[in-house]
């Protein structure tokens, strides 16, 4: 009676190690997926800064900056400001840095792209987010996000071969008059192809836009995500 006791005991706690050991695994598991849920979020979160979708607030997140916004240099090195409201009660500021840093180290590591993208500055100010990337060229812009936005920088003559149908329709600033087919002919400088919602800011005075841009100075103009891309040429 006493050895049917003990067996029986014996395959209770063999139970209780196997319910336990099940038990390990479940949470060890749900922590798992709670990192991986975190980590999502925070890509997230980085991905929706630079959106094309992504529209201004009213509130300020810099002293300079207001709006999201692309800034190109002689050279077509491409500065983009990115403003968006965050909540520091909901997330966290140095996690999000953290994930920017990481897809930037991941992005300059592949095919020796070093340098190719950088974070100048993150600031977290009245409950907004502004983020400063700069980008070696158009196509790092494009490729670091790989999310199928357009945005091309060059010369006019090199964009019009690539895609001269965008080319199609455009008007002077200084009369908001079409531009003729011999003024087609003769048009040269550099030219954006851009389909987001963005302020564009050039190094030189912009004399040709599509007729859907808004000007906002001599240098600047404001863009809006439409059907197709659209045109500046400074």
């Amino acid at each position: 009676m006493a050895h049917r006791k003990r067996r029986r005991r014996r395959r209770i706690n063999r139970k209780k190690k196997i319910i336990r050991a099940y038990l390990a695994r479940a949470i060890f598991l749900l922590l798992i997926i709670g990192l991986v849920a975190l980590a999502a979020f925070l890509i997230g979160r980085i991905k929706k800064l630079s959106s094309p979708d992504n529209e201004g607030e009213d509130e300020t997140a810099s002293e300079n900056t207001e709006v999201s916004t692309i800034a190109i240099s002689n050279r077509g090195v491409i500065t983009e400001t990115t403003v968006d409201s965050f909540n520091t009660e909901e997330y966290d500021k140095d996690g999000l840095k953290a994930m920017a840093e990481e897809a930037i180290k991941s992005y300059n590591s592949a095919d020796g792209k070093d340098g190719a993208v950088s974070l100048k500055d993150i600031a977290f100010r009245r409950g907004k987010c502004s983020m400063v990337l700069s980008f070696k060229t158009a196509e790092d812009y494009v490729g670091f996000y790989g999310d199928g936005r357009t945005f091309m920088w060059g010369k006019v003559e090199e964009l019009m071969e690539k895609d001269a149908q965008d080319f199609t329709g455009l008007i002077k600033v200084k009369d908001e008059e079409a531009l003729t087919t011999e003024e087609m002919k003769k048009l040269n400088g550099s030219a954006v192809i851009i389909n987001e919602d963005k302020i564009v800011k050039t190094p030189g005075a912009i004399r040709v836009i599509s007729p859907s841009i808004s000007m906002n100075s001599a240098k600047e103009a404001a863009v809006h995500k439409g059907r197709r891309p659209v045109v500046l040429v400074y």
